[in-house]
Protein backbone atom coordinates (compact mmCIF):
# COMPACT_ATOMS: atom_id res chain seq x y z
CA UNK A 1 0.00 0.00 0.00
CA UNK A 2 2.81 2.39 0.87
CA UNK A 3 4.50 1.43 -2.39
CA UNK A 4 1.29 2.14 -4.33
CA UNK A 5 0.85 5.48 -2.54
CA UNK A 6 4.49 6.44 -3.26
CA UNK A 7 4.08 5.43 -6.92
CA UNK A 8 0.89 7.52 -7.28
CA UNK A 9 2.58 10.46 -5.55
CA UNK A 10 5.62 10.34 -7.88
CA UNK A 11 3.31 9.84 -10.87
CA UNK A 12 1.35 12.97 -9.85
CA UNK A 13 4.56 14.95 -9.40
CA UNK A 14 5.82 13.77 -12.80
CA UNK A 15 2.52 14.71 -14.49
CA UNK A 16 2.46 18.13 -12.78
CA UNK A 17 6.10 18.87 -13.78
CA UNK A 18 5.50 17.75 -17.35
CA UNK A 19 2.38 19.92 -17.55
CA UNK A 20 4.33 22.97 -16.23
CA UNK A 21 7.07 22.36 -18.78
CA UNK A 22 4.53 22.13 -21.61
CA UNK A 23 2.83 25.37 -20.48
CA UNK A 24 6.23 27.10 -20.23
CA UNK A 25 7.24 25.90 -23.71
CA UNK A 26 3.95 27.17 -25.16
CA UNK A 27 4.46 30.53 -23.43
CA UNK A 28 8.01 30.81 -24.80
CA UNK A 29 6.79 29.86 -28.29
CA UNK A 30 3.96 32.43 -28.07
CA UNK A 31 6.34 35.18 -26.88
CA UNK A 32 8.83 34.29 -29.59
CA UNK A 33 6.11 34.41 -32.25
CA UNK A 34 4.87 37.77 -30.92
CA UNK A 35 8.42 39.18 -30.94
CA UNK A 36 8.99 37.93 -34.48
CA UNK A 37 5.65 39.37 -35.60
CA UNK A 38 6.54 42.69 -33.96
CA UNK A 39 9.95 42.76 -35.67
CA UNK A 40 8.37 41.89 -39.02
CA UNK A 41 5.84 44.74 -38.60
CA UNK A 42 8.65 47.19 -37.83
CA UNK A 43 10.63 46.05 -40.88
CA UNK A 44 7.62 46.18 -43.22
CA UNK A 45 6.52 49.62 -42.00
CA UNK A 46 9.95 51.22 -42.14
CA UNK A 47 10.34 54.37 -44.26
CA UNK A 48 13.57 53.03 -45.77
CA UNK A 49 14.13 50.09 -48.05
CA UNK A 50 15.64 47.13 -46.21
CA UNK A 51 17.28 44.20 -47.94
CA UNK A 52 18.68 41.22 -46.03
CA UNK A 53 21.68 39.70 -47.83
CA UNK A 54 23.60 36.49 -47.22
CA UNK A 55 27.41 36.35 -46.92
CA UNK A 56 27.71 36.29 -50.74
CA UNK A 57 25.52 39.44 -50.98
CA UNK A 58 22.60 37.52 -52.48
CA UNK A 59 19.20 38.79 -51.34
CA UNK A 60 17.27 36.82 -48.75
CA UNK A 61 14.48 39.34 -48.09
CA UNK A 62 13.18 42.68 -49.42
CA UNK A 63 10.83 44.74 -47.26
CA UNK A 64 7.85 46.41 -48.90
CA UNK A 65 9.56 49.82 -49.12
CA UNK A 66 12.55 48.30 -50.97
CA UNK A 67 10.19 46.55 -53.40
CA UNK A 68 8.42 49.87 -54.02
CA UNK A 69 11.68 51.85 -54.44
CA UNK A 70 13.05 49.48 -57.05
CA UNK A 71 9.59 48.56 -58.44
CA UNK A 72 10.18 44.85 -57.88
CA UNK A 73 7.59 42.13 -58.25
CA UNK A 74 7.62 38.89 -56.26
CA UNK A 75 9.64 37.12 -58.94
CA UNK A 76 12.29 39.87 -58.89
CA UNK A 77 13.44 38.92 -55.41
CA UNK A 78 16.54 37.26 -56.86
CA UNK A 79 17.96 40.61 -58.05
CA UNK A 80 21.54 41.06 -56.94
CA UNK A 81 22.31 44.48 -55.38
CA UNK A 82 24.73 45.20 -58.26
CA UNK A 83 21.68 45.20 -60.58
CA UNK A 84 19.84 47.66 -58.33
CA UNK A 85 22.62 50.02 -57.17
CA UNK A 86 25.25 51.78 -59.28
CA UNK A 87 28.04 51.83 -58.22
CA UNK A 88 27.68 48.85 -55.88
CA UNK A 89 30.63 48.52 -53.50
CA UNK A 90 30.33 45.68 -50.95
CA UNK A 91 33.79 46.64 -49.67
CA UNK A 92 32.18 49.59 -47.86
CA UNK A 93 30.27 47.33 -45.49
CA UNK A 94 30.16 48.89 -42.05
CA UNK A 95 31.71 52.17 -43.26
CA UNK A 96 28.62 54.40 -43.25
CA UNK A 97 26.43 55.84 -45.97
CA UNK A 98 27.27 55.83 -49.66
CA UNK A 99 25.69 58.01 -52.33
CA UNK A 100 24.76 56.15 -55.52
CA UNK A 101 22.01 55.65 -58.09
CA UNK A 102 19.19 53.19 -57.74
CA UNK A 103 18.01 51.35 -60.85
CA UNK A 104 14.32 50.50 -61.04
CA UNK A 105 13.12 47.36 -62.82
CA UNK A 106 12.12 49.53 -65.81
CA UNK A 107 15.62 51.00 -66.07
CA UNK A 108 14.81 54.40 -64.51
CA UNK A 109 17.57 55.78 -62.28
CA UNK A 110 17.15 57.79 -59.10
CA UNK A 111 19.56 59.11 -56.44
CA UNK A 112 19.90 57.04 -53.28
CA UNK A 113 21.84 56.86 -50.07
CA UNK A 114 22.65 53.30 -49.00
CA UNK A 115 24.28 51.69 -45.99
CA UNK A 116 25.56 48.12 -45.84
CA UNK A 117 26.10 46.69 -42.36
CA UNK A 118 27.17 43.20 -41.30
CA UNK A 119 24.90 41.32 -38.92
CA UNK A 120 25.24 37.96 -37.21
CA UNK A 121 22.22 35.64 -37.36
CA UNK A 122 22.86 32.55 -35.29
CA UNK A 123 26.11 31.16 -36.65
CA UNK A 124 25.76 32.85 -40.06
CA UNK A 125 27.17 36.13 -41.31
CA UNK A 126 24.63 38.25 -43.16
CA UNK A 127 24.23 41.87 -44.19
CA UNK A 128 21.46 44.44 -43.90
CA UNK A 129 21.25 46.94 -46.76
CA UNK A 130 19.28 50.14 -46.05
CA UNK A 131 18.28 52.28 -49.02
CA UNK A 132 16.82 55.80 -48.96
CA UNK A 133 15.47 57.63 -52.02
CA UNK A 134 17.02 61.11 -51.90
CA UNK A 135 15.39 62.49 -55.07
CA UNK A 136 13.67 65.35 -53.20
CA UNK A 137 16.83 66.20 -51.28
CA UNK A 138 18.91 66.21 -54.48
CA UNK A 139 16.37 68.41 -56.27
CA UNK A 140 16.33 70.82 -53.31
CA UNK A 141 20.14 70.98 -53.31
CA UNK A 142 20.20 71.68 -57.05
CA UNK A 143 17.56 74.40 -56.67
CA UNK A 144 19.58 75.95 -53.84
CA UNK A 145 22.76 75.87 -55.94
CA UNK A 146 20.90 77.55 -58.82
CA UNK A 147 19.57 80.28 -56.51
CA UNK A 148 23.07 80.79 -55.08
CA UNK A 149 24.50 81.26 -58.59
CA UNK A 150 21.81 83.84 -59.41
CA UNK A 151 22.55 85.68 -56.16
CA UNK A 152 26.30 85.61 -56.84
CA UNK A 153 25.68 87.08 -60.31
CA UNK A 154 23.53 89.83 -58.80
CA UNK A 155 26.20 90.65 -56.22
CA UNK A 156 28.85 90.77 -58.96
CA UNK A 157 26.67 93.06 -61.11
CA UNK A 158 25.88 95.36 -58.16
CA UNK A 159 29.54 95.48 -57.16
CA UNK A 160 30.51 96.41 -60.72
CA UNK A 161 27.75 99.08 -60.84
CA UNK A 162 28.94 100.47 -57.50
CA UNK A 163 32.56 100.59 -58.68
CA UNK A 164 31.46 102.39 -61.88
CA UNK A 165 29.42 104.85 -59.83
CA UNK A 166 32.37 105.48 -57.51
CA UNK A 167 34.67 106.06 -60.50
CA UNK A 168 32.16 108.47 -62.04
CA UNK A 169 31.79 110.30 -58.70
CA UNK A 170 35.56 110.60 -58.38
CA UNK A 171 35.73 112.00 -61.95
CA UNK A 172 32.95 114.49 -61.16
CA UNK A 173 34.76 115.60 -58.00
CA UNK A 174 37.95 116.20 -60.00
CA UNK A 175 36.03 118.24 -62.58
CA UNK A 176 34.30 120.19 -59.83
CA UNK A 177 37.65 120.95 -58.23
CA UNK A 178 38.93 122.38 -61.51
Amino acid sequence: LVLLYTGLHFGGLFYRERRRRTIAQKAVARLSAERESHQRAIIQNSDVGLVNLNAEFEPLFFNEQARNLFQLSDRDSVCHPSELITPWDPGKAGMGSCRAEGVRSGGDRFPILYTLNPIRVGDQDEFILTVQDITELTEAQQALQKINKVLEQRVTERTRDLENAQAALAQNQKLAAL
